[in-house]
């Protein structure tokens, strides 16, 4: 009875979901962390519906409770780079396809949670050499962010 009750906590990736369930879940899991639920909901609604139509993006689940969640799209540099500067947005056309990853949503509970998330993405999307991402402080300050990406094999 143990073991089965750990199997149950064990953490994991969930992807795949039919895109109005997983559409729904990204919701009711971001709305309860600060820096989503602040954001306007139009633009949170947009982005998730095009990440998971797409099935651009992963949940991490501890047991039946949503841990972490991470959604994104692919792109070329160039659109990477404006996007991060600002000066655009994605449109569905422009965001399915190239090297760079942007990371446009990201949530994670623990440091092991982000951990199996960028080893999911790393595993999912082999083409990818760059990461794009931008991170949002508390009191206002955005920091852009890019990483090197490289494929990782799972040990």
């Amino acid at each position: 009875m143990l073991q089965r009750h750990a199997d149950l906590r064990a953490l994991r990736v969930v992807t795949g979901i039919a895109p109005d369930a997983a559409f729904g879940r990204a919701c009711a899991h971001l709305m309860t962390c600060p820096a989503f639920a602040r954001a306007p909901f139009g633009h949170i609604a947009r982005a998730l519906a095009g990440q998971v139509n797409r099935g651009h993006y992963a949940f991490a689940l501890r047991g039946p409770a949503t841990v972490g969640f991470a959604g994104w799209a692919l792109a070329t540099e160039p659109v990477a780079e404006a996007w991060l500067r600002d000066e655009r947005g994605f449109g569905e056309g422009d965001a399915g396809q190239g090297d760079c990853l942007v990371l446009n949503f990201w949530q994670a509970d623990a440091p092991e949670v982000s951990r199996l998330l960028i080893d999911h993405m790393a595993a999912a999307l082999p083409g990818v050499r760059r990461l794009y991402a931008k991170r949002h402080y508390p009191d206002g300050r955005i920091r852009p962010v890019r990483l090197g990406f490289e494929r990782r094999e799972r040990e």
